[in-house]
């Protein structure tokens, strides 16, 4: 018998077809935003990481919302709890956080993860992994967002905030992110990084293609050249 968490998942199955998404990453470029006009605008809005952080500054909540991080200063953990608070945000977070943040309807605690190792190739076919097999948090952070995305069959999709890292506190929206790791972040390991995310989002193009989805990038200071580059005025408008 399904249990209700993979019940929800199945409802989600090509739910939003005729939609429009964003995929929110914690780059500087998210502040470049104006979020608060998504929801008035029919745009499902998907998220990560420590993404309250910038709720001081919006009415603004994504509806959905997933974390999988293995390493989590208590920082962190504060951030994927207020998260999850947000009633009117779908969240999908591991199972090991259960002990800290509180069940609700809206929280969805996960233990099928799986993780690829982070300097691997990146295998031509990591998005045809549905969510109902499992939640990958391979790579980066926001995979298990276009994961979701892909399988609720949303064909238009704009993002923001997947920037690359330039180090030196400018590669996320406020400069009190942190990594999750801990880690500093060094001009080798930002190039590690980056060019991960390349090849990453090269995969990502070509599992658009194939799928004929439509992906354009709202940020001017990404790394990422892969997507048509428009404001959100325009992704509103198409």
């Amino acid at each position: 018998m399904e249990d209700q968490v993979e019940m929800k998942i199945k409802s989600y199955k090509n739910f939003a077809i005729n939609k429009k998404a964003i995929i929110i990453g914690n780059g500087p470029s998210t502040k470049d935003v104006d979020l608060s006009i998504l929801k008035e605008n029919g745009i499902i809005s998907f998220a990560t990481g420590r993404i309250s952080l910038i709720y001081e500054q919006t009415n603004w909540r994504p509806d959905f919302y997933c974390c999988f991080v293995s390493s989590t200063p208590k920082d962190w953990l504060e951030s994927i709890r207020k998260a999850c608070q947000e009633k009117d945000t779908t969240s999908y977070v591991h199972k090991r956080f259960s002990s800290f943040i509180p069940p609700a309807n809206n929280v969805n605690f996960i233990e099928n993860v799986y993780e690829h190792y982070r300097n691997s190739p990146i295998p031509e076919g990591l998005f045809d992994i549905s969510v109902e097999k499992t939640f990958l948090k391979s790579y980066t952070a926001v995979v298990p967002l276009y994961q979701l995305c892909f399988y609720m069959g949303i064909k238009k999709i704009c993002i923001i905030g997947q920037d690359g890292y330039k180090g030196q506190g400018q590669d996320h929206f406020v400069k009190s992110y942190g990594q999750a790791s801990g880690n500093a972040m060094t001009p080798q390991k930002a190039r590690k990084i980056n060019d991960r995310y390349t090849r990453l989002h090269r995969v990502i193009k070509r599992h658009a293609d194939r799928n004929n989805i439509e992906i354009y990038n709202l940020s001017k200071q990404s790394i990422i050249q892969e997507y048509k580059n428009i404001e959100l005025s325009q992704f509103i408008n198409l």
